[in-house]
């Protein structure tokens, strides 16, 4: 039976329960199917960790123990659920989105997750699902336990196969669920949490203002002079609290007199956000001890600007040392996912739903605490291969078509549709898929930094995405359509996004340097090269291309200039100022070619400080710089400038010969503001 008293979260959790529940019943020999109960120890959100007591009756008597279950990963779409469970061991319970009820397809399954890891072992830490990694707990099987890993899992199937009433053991509900044992190692967004938690750290930090609050010395040594202010406003709030404690203590009548340091300790209590119980001080009324926080919370209102920022202060302060306390493991974990990349490319394979969720660290930084700084003792291991596809990259018409799926915040639109749709776009479907990991792997590291989402709004594209795909099926609408303008709507947000996250949190982006592994900084720089290649290509057409500057000396200045130089010329034909004479519209027209042509030329540089930068012994990348150039060549792999609705260059390929309100500037005008360009282009050279 189940305790009515609390809540339990979600439909799935309660089934993860009542599985486990189960087991523990048949572990501990309770006579009696209908007699167990679990229990909430917790009221916490359904996303977060909670812990449960499982009871059973054996013999007569209660029996219980503990449990947490805590779900893993975001929702995606036809993605299966994940719950991380700590009973005994810590593992992993996957359950699939379509219950699955023949024990034939399920172990084929299992297969299928083993032919990917087979690509990758043994480069490559990789956990798959196994019937032993629970049915090891069970009675009927414990017998096999003391047999090697892979002898023990087929002695459990043989077994499963010849009693199938011994497969009720691998069913939560009615689908046979996947379970993995983690006991080994931590995921990645555990390492994170913990490196990023601040709650009980910035608690901790208050507690120690005993002195620091009431000392302007001590306050200002700590936080620094600009800070003041904060001093000396908090110091005004606590005056007030402690009048009303006195007013307070006249209504109760609370003897003995309360010393000063028991009043500034209730005060950084409230500031903390801790319980002051009546328990913890039991000379005082308890109704005055619980009229405390209530005092406090009037005072605080009434002066809330004062009381958040000093509690901004204090944050932000932890999170400057935190920072720096962590830069080195930051840096190094950071070195690490792009290793994987590397392997994973060299491989064949792409996992296509790579995020912290999914991913473990290989070694134990509880044991070691210098270990995630220390780049070459330990890597970056994979859980789950719903989505990945292995491939031979000469081959893309025989890659097996993946699951359509992906974690909104990881992912691309490209997860979304068919390889038949997708070899229609792109040149190298192999390599498109590869950049789904690139773009995971970018949303992994700005996380690693910040403790934050990269694509928080982007990826709200995906399911909308999702919703106009199924619409269009039902009304027989092209689905090439559909992805030319989810394509438009993502990478359009995804630029915006990327630019004001980075903008934001650029001192932190810039100052941690990941050091490039060898194998990652090859693959980087024949990136570069192709994407170096390409813009020059794209410069030579979009010069061409225009009517404007005919002459080969004007093109070739074109050509050579930097994209200082251009949005130099932009602000003279912008403000008509030492520019040859034009109508309004050829004015809009050639300001519009060399907006176009800055944009290609500020790519083009990007491109070339990269190079310049990994084409050392020891390469290294700002964090900034890192996810910057990895963005832009995903970004010219899968997005393709002719789908833009409004792309400016079409305006002047469009523009008519002779219309009289285009006219472009004569030959000898044109001549004259070439010159003025070539001048300016060796100025800059030289400086």
């Amino acid at each position: 039976m189940e305790s009515g008293k609390n809540k339990i979260g979600n439909t799935d959790r309660i089934n993860i329960l009542r599985f486990f529940l189960d087991l523990f019943r048949v572990q501990s020999g309770s006579s009696y199917k209908d007699e167990g109960e679990f229990s909430a120890s917790s009221d916490r959100p359904a996303n977060l960790t909670s812990s449960y007591k499982l009871q059973v009756k054996q013999y007569g008597k209660w029996k219980s123990r503990r449990i947490t279950v805590t779900p893993l990963g975001d929702s995606s779409g036809s993605k299966s659920k994940c719950f991380k469970v700590i009973y005994d061991d810590f593992i992993v319970v996957k359950i699939p989105p379509t219950p699955v009820r023949s024990f034939f397809q399920y172990i084929e399954s299992i297969k299928e997750e083993k032919k990917i890891v087979s690509l990758l072992q043994p480069d490559i830490e990789c956990i798959v699902p196994t019937v032993s990694s629970i049915l090891k707990k069970i009675p009927p099987f414990t017998e096999f336990s003391h047999l090697d890993p892979s002898t023990f899992e087929e002695r459990c199937i043989d077994k499963l196969k010849k009693n199938p009433e011994l497969q009720r053991f691998l069913k939560i509900g009615d689908t046979f669920v996947y379970f993995m044992n983690m006991s080994k190692y931590s995921f990645l967004s555990t390492v994170l949490e913990k490196m990023h938690d601040m709650n009980e750290t910035v608690q901790r930090e208050i507690m120690r203002h005993g002195d620091v609050l009431w000392d302007l010395m001590i306050f200002e040594e700590q936080f620094g002079e600009s800070f003041s202010h904060v001093f000396f406003n908090i110091n005004k709030v606590y005056t007030v609290y402690e009048e009303k404690i006195h007013l307070l203590v006249n209504r109760y009548g609370a003897y003995p007199a309360i010393p000063n340091y028991q009043i500034k300790e209730w005060f950084l209590n409230h500031l903390a956000e801790k319980s002051v119980k009546p328990e913890d001080h039991p000379v005082y009324p308890p109704g005055f001890i619980e009229d405390l926080p209530i005092l406090f919370d009037k005072i605080s209102e009434k002066y809330r600007r004062d009381v958040k920022a000093y509690l901004r202060m204090v944050k932000q302060f932890i999170k400057s040392r935190s920072f720096n306390r962590n830069k080195a493991k930051m840096g190094g974990v950071i070195s690490n996912i792009l290793k994987l990349l590397a392997r994973l490319q060299e491989r064949g394979v792409a996992i296509r739903d790579l995020k912290p969720e999914n991913v473990f660290v290989v070694g134990d930084p509880e044991s070691h605490p210098l270990l995630l700084a220390n780049t070459d003792q330990y890597s970056i291991g994979l859980i789950d291969f719903e989505t990945a596809v292995g491939f031979d990259r000469k081959y893309d018409n025989k890659i097996k078509q993946p699951l359509l799926a992906g974690t909104p915040s990881y992912a691309t639109p490209s997860h979304l549709f068919e390889n038949e749709l997708l070899m229609d776009v792109y040149d190298d479907l192999g390599r498109i898929f590869h950049f789904q990991d690139w773009q995971a792997a970018i949303g992994m590291v700005y996380n690693v930094i910040t403790g934050e989402r990269l694509a928080e709004k982007t990826s709200r594209v995906l399911p909308q995405t999702m919703k106009i795909m199924r619409q269009s099926l039902e009304n027989k609408r092209p689905m090439m359509e559909v992805f030319k303008k989810s394509n438009r709507m993502f990478w359009n947000r995804a630029v915006k996004e990327l630019d004001e996250k980075l903008s934001f949190h650029e001192t932190m982006m810039k100052n941690v340097h990941a050091p490039i592994p060898p194998e990652f900084a090859t693959l980087l720089l024949d990136e570069i090269r192709i994407q170096r290649g390409d813009i020059r290509k794209k410069m030579k057409r979009l010069i061409a291309s225009q009517r404007f500057f005919k002459s080969p000396d004007a093109r070739r200045n074109l050509f050579e200039s930097s994209a200082e130089t251009i949005n130099n010329y932009i602000e003279k034909w912008e403000k008509n100022v030492n520019v040859p004479k034009a109508s309004p519209k050829a004015r809009d027209l050639i300001i519009t070619f060399l907006k176009n042509l800055k944009q290609t030329k500020l790519e083009n540089e990007l491109f070339a400080r990269a190079q310049k930068s990994v084409n050392v012994e020891d390469p290294r990348l700002s964090v900034y710089s890192l996810i910057e150039i990895m963005f832009h060549i995903i970004y010219r792999n899968m997005y393709k400038t002719e789908w833009e609705a409004h792309f400016e260059i079409s305006r002047i390929e469009r523009a008519p010969e002779n219309s009289e309100d285009d006219t472009p500037p004569s030959d000898a005008a044109a001549v004259m503001y070439e010159r003025t360009l070539v001048s300016d282009v060796i100025g800059a050279v030289r400086s």
